[in-house]
């Protein structure tokens, strides 16, 4: 299919692509294999890959949900006492009307309420940050003991005296409002009554509340299990409402713009590609002058003047391939502007890799800024942010800019003209993989490597800043950081497993070399983190199912994307037709008519659309089905939700035996992250000083 073609690299010849405009090909010894064998073989072996990755899949998420049901049950947290309720009076509320309220289900052990006390954390936290510089500062003063260094740090206490004035005046305020308020019962079957309460169905928005609901009996709130202590963002409490929709809105809008600055280097770089390829490959040598011609110097070189550079450069190549050994000196300009644009392929894969970093600090920054309220919530968006802008900056955008988006959508015509859609291809074809696959398959295998190896790097990396710095610290506090080394970020781990996971799967039904380069990603991930885990990062944080559990919720989408495209790809080889009954005569899109009814992917299709619509079970109609009849079905289950009870102690019991798994109480000032920005010692005769 490819033999003479100096433009195609082994990459396209183990695609699809070599089977894209051909009818039959010699294989083996002489044996022929005609496009639709060829087609009917790499639809069957889809199809059980497939299958595979389906039922993988659900033994996977099976044995998910067992574990994550065995450990709830082997674990009594304060979260299976506690609801968290919203909405609430913002002032002179006490916890004793609370009690009373909620006490209609059961007896409630504790009250704690949330306050708008996100200023004062956050002020305290720099005041930590501060005093940490400013324990560096006094030992360079004890060791050097320099004038400057003396300066540095009485600027450094004028500092902190002006961090605890803030601190001061804020604790001294009485007037914080409540944002929310988290009831603690005594059984965990009153919670679960409470929360049957409260569950508000689609219908029941709509429906006036019923009296013994309204809290002081005017404000209508809203119930909700609590999340654990340990893992609630205080300071981030008061963000509600509009300020979290706008700080959302911004992170999207920051989002689209990284991306759109990626978009226009890919497209950068593709134009300058253009210029210097070959004008239709290796075909052009039918017309270009014979190599062994006394004038075919002469005749290439009226095709400089009188043509295209890219003419140029294809009838350049067809004599430079066959006399590159003899007229080295002619055929420099071809290997010159083969040097460019192998160099134009690796910085494209470069930008690529450089904006995926950015785009990941940006990222986590912006679901910082986002305020969450849980760190599972903020570790779950930036994992998702992270995914989604890697896997669109990876495998999406660059195929995008090669669509000919006019030709599906002629009203685009416009941005055509304007020089924004250069895109020239239609479908998957043989030219599609010899240019576009090319530099997909090396951007995608190159992030295979990268990020494993990235985290084994930190390994000698660790060991030499700890040998060359440990008698250079100067606090306590660096030489613990230095042997603790850094943290595990789970969240960035999760967002380029499932960047690298989709964009394989999206592909390799067309190029199923990826496959074997995912296997090794996921291999070398998987000993790189554990390596890196034991030896060089801290020992993470006790993290809830929350993360892994979207991971597994995501992988039947990347199966069906997988599916579609390889229906599609496999599609574009010759292949007899399946008139399916009752289906076939529809009016179809041509193109579209041309590929669900092939032979070679009927199973392929059979299968995608079982799985399209358990996706739109699962996404669309099941939400839609519980917000409606949520009421209906409670009721229907209140019988075989009671015999399942877990039969946990009372709150009292598990407190007193000491069975209670993390922090045992939502008291803020009983929290070691929050204890200090509220009870910690401050000078309080600065704010005598001040007044």
């Amino acid at each position: 299919r490819y033999e003479g073609r100096t433009d195609v690299t082994p990459l396209v010849v183990a695609s699809v692509g070599s089977w894209g405009e051909v009818t039959a090909t010699t294989v083996g010894s002489g044996t022929t294999l005609t496009a639709q064998e060829a087609g009917l073989f790499l639809g069957v072996v889809e199809t059980l890959v497939s299958l595979v990755l389906l039922i993988s899949w659900i033994r996977l998420r099976s044995r998910q949900n067992k574990v994550v049901d065995q450990i709830d049950e082997e674990s009594i947290t304060a979260r299976d006492y506690t609801v968290f309720v919203e909405d609430v009076p913002p002032k002179e509320v006490f916890p004793e009307e609370y009690k009373s309220h909620f006490g209609r289900f059961g007896k409630v052990y504790d009250v704690q309420l949330a306050l708008d006390q996100g200023s004062l954390i956050r002020l305290f936290g720099k005041r930590a940050d501060h005093m940490i510089k400013m324990e560096v500062a006094e030992a360079k003063l004890a060791k050097f003991r320099k004038s400057t260094q003396l300066k540095v740090v009485k600027k450094m206490k004028d500092k902190l005296k002006d961090f605890d004035k803030k601190v001061l005046q804020l604790r001294s305020k009485s007037d914080f409002s409540a944002v929310g308020a988290f009831i603690t019962f005594d059984q965990d079957d009153h919670l679960k009554a409470c929360l049957k309460e409260y569950k508000q169905t689609l219908i029941g928005k709509f429906l006036p509340v019923a009296t013994r609901k309204l809290f002081k009996k005017r404000y209508k709130i809203r119930v909700s299990q609590a999340a654990e202590p340990s893992n609630l963002k205080w300071e981030n409490m008061q963000v509600r409402g509009f300020q979290r929709v706008w700080r959302n809105a911004f992170t999207t809008f920051v989002t689209l713009t990284l991306l759109l600055i990626s978009f226009s280097i890919i497209l950068l770089s593709k134009g300058l590609k253009e210029s210097l390829s070959q004008e239709g490959g290796s075909a052009q040598c039918v017309e270009a002058p014979d190599p062994d011609s006394e004038f075919a110097q002469q005749e290439i070189l009226w095709y400089k003047y009188s043509s295209t550079y890219a003419k140029y450069q294809s009838m350049l190549a067809c004599y430079c391939v066959i006399k590159l050994e003899t007229e080295r000196s002619y055929c420099q300009p071809y290997v010159e502007n083969q040097a460019r644009l192998q160099a134009l392929t690796l910085g494209s894969v470069a930008a690529v890799a450089i904006m995926n970093v950015i785009l990941k600090q940006v990222l986590i920054f912006l679901a910082k800024f986002e305020k969450h309220h849980t760190v599972t919530s903020e570790e779950r968006a930036t994992a998702l942010k992270i995914f989604i802008a890697q896997f669109m900056n990876t495998a999406l955008i660059n195929m995008a800019v090669n669509i000919d988006l006019v030709f599906f959508f002629p009203s685009l015509q416009f941005l055509k003209d304007m020089g924004f859609l250069t895109g020239i291809y239609t479908d998957f074809s043989s030219s599609w993989f010899s240019t576009v696959s090319e530099q997909l398959a090396i951007t995608i295998i190159s992030n295979a490597f990268v990020f494993p190896i990235a985290t084994l790097a930190k390994l000698p990396q660790f060991i030499v800043m700890r040998i060359l710095m440990r008698n250079r610290v100067l606090t306590q506090r660096q030489l613990d950081n230095l042997y603790m080394g850094p943290e595990y970020v789970l969240s960035e781990r999760y967002g380029i497993i499932l960047s690298n996971l989709f964009a394989i799967l999206l592909y390799n039904g067309g190029m199923p070399y990826l496959t074997p380069f995912g296997a090794i990603f996921f291999g070398l991930l998987y000993w790189c983190d554990k390596i890196a885990l034991l030896r060089v990062f801290q020992t993470p944080a006790q993290y809830d199912e929350q993360l892994a559990v979207a991971t597994t919720s995501l992988m039947p989408v990347a199966l069906t994307a997988h599916m579609g495209f390889a229906i599609w790809m496999i599609g574009y080889i010759s292949g007899d037709t399946f008139e399916f009954p009752g289906l076939y005569p529809l009016p179809w899109p041509t193109i579209l008519k041309e590929r669900m009814f092939k032979l070679n992917i009927l199973p392929m299709l059979i299968i995608f659309s079982v799985i399209a619509a358990y996706l739109a079970a699962i996404m669309v109609f099941a939400p839609l089905v519980g917000a409606i009849l949520g009421d209906i079905l409670d009721k229907q289950g209140a019988k075989d939700e009671d015999e399942e009870e877990e039969g946990n102690p009372s709150f009292m019991e598990a407190l007193e035996n000491q069975e209670l798994k993390g922090l045992e109480t939502y008291d803020i000032k009983k929290n070691d992250r929050y204890r200090d920005s509220l009870t910690a010692d401050v000078d309080e005769s600065l704010l005598k000083e001040e007044e």
